[in-house]
């Protein structure tokens, strides 16, 4: 109760399976709600289609992470891609996977972190 943070991460191995496999539904969604009841930012790792991200909408997730949604990418070209989604997503258009799952805060200046 008194560690010092902010968010928790759903791990990919209960993620990766949740459309197919109702124990790991259930872990998803109840890691989930716990999160959100503790006042913490819940991030589901492992994100790999549709139905997952569907999934974790319907469960108030707050962020996800996952090939689904994008590979890794280099710094740069983070920014680039950070750029050309909020821009869709400012001016209404959907992203290639029409899902629009990120919320955008305003971009940090490097001396901020």
């Amino acid at each position: 109760r008194s560690l010092p943070v902010d968010a928790i991460k759903v791990d990919k191995s209960f993620v990766l399976h949740m459309a197919t496999d109702d124990n790991d539904d259930a872990i998803v969604r109840s890691t989930v709600d716990l999160g959100r009841s503790l006042g913490l930012r819940v991030i589901a790792e492992g994100v790999e289609n549709e139905v997952t991200v569907q999934r974790l909408r319907s469960y108030h997730c707050h962020d996800m992470q996952g090939y689904y949604l994008s590979r890794p990418l280099a710094a740069d070209a983070f920014d680039a891609w950070f750029e050309s989604q909020a821009s869709k997503m400012h001016e209404g258009v959907p992203n290639e996977h029409d899902h629009n799952v990120f919320e955008f805060p305003p971009k940090r200046a490097a001396n901020d972190a």
